[in-house]
């Protein structure tokens, strides 16, 4: 499981919050940067993440159902879970209705 980018905020003499750490989802540091700007690029790169997991489900699903001993292997039911499974995350991640 991947982890998450994140910001912490650098709080000024008094008390304002102009510029914070960007992190990326191995704890790295990345960059300082406006306060506004790491939420930004947090939220884009957070939604980067789920869609690459979205996409790694749908391939993993779709190769179970195409290669020849994947097919051998697997039951209509497992197959039928997993694409489900894949087909959801897709949407979530692509910021579809998910119900």
């Amino acid at each position: 499981m991947m982890g998450v980018w994140r910001y912490s905020i650098n709080y000024g003499p008094e008390g304002e919050a102009n510029y914070a750490n960007v992190y990326d989802d191995q704890g790295a540091l990345v960059s300082n940067l406006k306060t506004q700007h790491a939420v930004a690029v947090v939220a884009a790169m957070n939604a980067a993440l789920a869609q690459r997991t979205a996409l790694e489900q749908c391939q993993k699903a779709l190769a179970m159902m195409i290669a020849p001993d994947a097919i051998r292997q697997t039951t209509t039911i497992n197959a039928f879970e997993q694409c489900t499974a894949a087909e959801l995350a897709a949407r979530k991640a692509l910021g579809k209705d998910a119900a």
